[in-house]
């Protein structure tokens, strides 16, 4: 990624904004001062925070960093970071690094291990996750993809029972419906029952909350 990659996804981003070096001593009702400009204003804004050659290579290193796709341990392709979240991390790295840089340290080594934590951390929740985290930063999104989910296990249901048209026996839909929700990892194992009735109960009662988006 670019500086002027970053620049843009700053610029985008309502939540964060990013000031520059030079005002990071000011109060900060004042910061907000500094903060917005032009596509080039915000890149110089992005440099005053890496200084010299040491300052330029981690520079290089954090944008990297926010772009490299999340890997996923069944393989396939990786997963890239929502573009509000990679601008939130850099701007919370720039700020980090803010009281070493104007000290003249040249490895904000706080700064670093913080972004490398935070990356560590969403590597291992994408990893336990089926979906990309950008599906889940709102609360639309999340109900968004809870809909979804209904929807492929309404299909699973109806393509096994023609539409209600067929009696299926219940351990037969718990197998097939469970597959969309399985990859979470949340749903219980099927105990042992006493009884089919139970049994049946028991999957009925699962089947009537896997249909529910709400849930």
């Amino acid at each position: 990624m670019s500086t002027k990659a970053m620049a843009r996804r700053i610029m985008a981003c309502r939540r964060v904004s990013l000031y520059p070096l030079s005002a990071a001593r000011r109060p900060a009702a004042r910061r907000a001062e500094f903060t917005g400009g032009d596509i080039d204003t915000r890149i110089e804004t992005i440099k005053s925070y890496f200084v010299g050659i040491t300052g330029a290579y981690a520079l290089d290193w954090a944008l990297d960093l926010l772009d490299r796709p999340i890997p996923r341990e069944g393989g396939g392709p990786g997963v890239q970071l929502p573009n509000d979240l990679v601008a939130e991390l850099f701007v919370g790295y720039c700020v980090r690094r803010a009281p070493d840089v104007l000290k003249g340290v040249a490895i904000c080594k706080d700064a670093n291990r913080w972004l490398s934590s935070r990356i560590t951390t969403l590597r291992q929740v994408q990893n336990a996750i089926p979906e990309p985290l950008e599906s889940l930063r709102t609360k639309e999104d999340r109900e968004r993809l809870a809909v979804n989910y209904v929807e492929r296990v309404t299909r699973l249901f109806n393509t096994t029972t023609d539409f209600g048209a067929e009696q299926v026996p219940a351990i037969r839909l718990w197998k097939v419906c469970r597959q969309p929700l399985a990859a979470w990892g949340m749903l219980p194992r099927l105990p042992k029952f006493r009884t089919a009735a139970s049994r049946d109960d028991f999957i009925a009662h699962h089947l009537i909350r896997w249909l529910d988006p709400k849930w």
